[in-house]
């Protein structure tokens, strides 16, 4: 079941305005990981239930996660829910019991609201609700994901949320996008949610702990995939601190799409990878991909299944063979032509990725571990629009000659690449009208070299005043051993040093940053 969100009505801030809130990458999400599941991990198409944007109501998300998913299931099934849009924490009324589900004769701790007074939640289309009393939340509670999860027949659960809870405040400048909800206060959990927490908690096999008094959930099954670090995961009793680094979840644009910064890496990193793989290593490296893009505001999150380890990739998603950068979607010409999906494509390639570049076609065979390539039969990519390529044949043959197929996985032979590869560097809006002259007239005399004025254009990295990497690794390791994990870098209070170069995400590039006043 794979949800993904992008029309979000505006919402009013604090100051009455009316917020923007639609995100632009949840639907790519929920692409990326159909097409996934479908041609690297052999799901039906018909098993797949997507909602998006309006179809992703509150009953719709619990009624599926009901019909779709728990009815179905069966012991040793493999259910895969996805959630791409905005997160929130929504209060939950205390007067309730402490799990927020009233009739319980005695408290479940995992369920019970955090120090802040509330439990993170995902954000339905209709996750707010205008009533006579004001806003209302509408949302699906982690809690509430948890006690699914626990209600599911079968441990081969992998859930993946991208999202992120905690209020943003002031939003990065580019290409980036924070998918934590522009209106942090909504207000108590709905009557709706608390109703579908007491029909799952019906279908729990909940025991009693002995003197306690307290009734207790099993282990939570399965894995699940955060986009950022999270406060709690869903009921699992994990705490750590209020705000803690890395608790913003991105989406970014390329070149023709955009899409979660996190749910592209794993994609990604999940075509390349074969049945042996580990969770844990497939996991890390989806970090070192995000990292470069975000910084440490966004820090990704595994839990679950903290009994078995290592937990492989076949556990959980089925059989994969070797690696592929992508698959054929469609084909025409008698199978001399088609489409390919090349979703495994490094992020830091896709958006200059070439024509001309050659694809080796290979094909799967149930009888061996590894695919076969077919003999000789290479495509050429003739155009791209973002992740979708036109490809042709090169060597086609003729007669009984193998021919391109849905399902054929392509794999890379020859990149190209352009020659000149530009470099488009945004402006930091806090720049003096001064300063922006300068930088424009600066980079102007470098090849190659793009600054943009506008914010809102796509952008490589960012050009502002930064401050002093010694002063600051200095301030970090005076700081208590408890504190730096909950200390978001950019909110220490230093001194501005010289200008230099920042990722998307606002982490300072090594080696630029200059003494006061200057640039490296």
């Amino acid at each position: 079941m794979l949800v993904g969100i992008n029309q979000y009505p505006g919402v009013l801030d604090a100051h009455g305005e009316t917020v923007h809130s639609a995100l632009n990458g949840c639907l790519t999400d929920v692409e990326l990981q159909r097409e996934l599941l479908v041609h690297r991990f052999g799901f039906q198409p018909g098993d797949i239930l997507t909602l998006t944007d309006h179809q992703a109501t509150h009953q719709n998300i619990e009624s599926a996660l009901l019909s779709h998913l728990l009815d179905q299931s069966r012991p040793g099934d493999v259910v895969v829910f996805h959630f791409s849009g905005y997160g929130n924490r929504t209060r939950v009324n205390p007067g309730a019991g402490s799990s927020g589900v009233p009739g319980l004769d005695a408290p479940i701790p995992a369920l019970a609201p955090s120090a802040e007074g509330g439990q993170n939640s995902l954000v339905p289309i209709d996750g707010l609700l205008l009533t006579e009393e004001g806003l209302q939340a509408n949302t699906l509670l982690e809690s509430t994901l948890g006690l699914w999860v626990r209600s599911l027949p079968t441990d081969l659960v992998t859930v993946v949320l991208d999202t992120s809870y905690l209020y943003a405040g002031a939003l990065p400048e580019g290409n980036l996008q924070v998918r934590s909800h522009p209106a942090p206060d909504v207000g108590w959990v709905s009557a709706a949610e608390i109703r579908f927490q007491e029909q799952l908690v019906s279908r729990l096999p909940l025991g009693r702990t002995q003197g306690m008094g307290t009734r207790q959930l099993r282990p939570l099954p399965g894995v699940i995939f955060h986009g950022a670090t999270v406060s709690d995961s869903l009921g699992a009793g994990m705490a750590t601190a209020p705000n803690p680094a890395g608790a913003k979840a991105f989406e970014a644009e390329w070149n023709g799409f955009s899409a979660g910064v996190f749910t592209y890496a794993l994609t990604q990193q999940l075509w390349q990878t074969t049945p042996a793989t580990t969770l844990k290593f497939i996991f890390q490296r989806t970090i070192s991909t995000v990292a470069p893009w975000v910084g440490t505001d966004q820090q990704p999150q595994l839990s679950g299944s903290k009994g078995r380890d290592p937990l492989l990739l076949a556990d959980y998603l089925g059989s994969a063979s070797a690696g592929a950068e992508g698959v054929v979607t469609s084909v025409e010409d008698n199978g001399q032509a088609g489409q390919a999906w090349l979703a495994g494509l490094p992020m830091t390639v896709v958006d200059c990725y070439g024509i001309n570049s050659l694809l080796t076609v290979v094909t799967r065979d149930n009888s061996v571990e590894m695919p076969v390539p077919l003999t000789l039969l290479q495509a050429q990519v003739r155009a791209r629009e973002g992740l979708s390529a036109r490809i042709k044949l090169v060597n086609a043959g003729t007669g009984d000659a193998p021919r391109l197929q849905v399902g054929q996985w392509v794999q890379e032979s020859v990149r190209m690449l352009p020659r000149h590869l530009g470099l488009a560097i945004a402006l930091d809006s806090s720049l003096e009208r001064i300063e922006r002259v300068d930088a424009t007239s600066a980079f102007a005399s470098i090849p190659y070299v793009t600054s943009l004025v506008s914010a809102d254009q796509p952008a490589d990295y960012r050009f502002g005043r930064g401050q002093d990497p010694t002063t600051l690794q200095l301030q970090v390791a005076a700081l208590p051993a408890t504190a730096i994990a909950s200390t978001v870098l950019s909110d220490l209070s230093l001194p501005q040093s010289g200008y230099g170069l920042f990722s998307p995400g606002q982490g300072a590039i090594p080696s630029t940053l200059g003494g006061e006043g200057r640039s490296h």
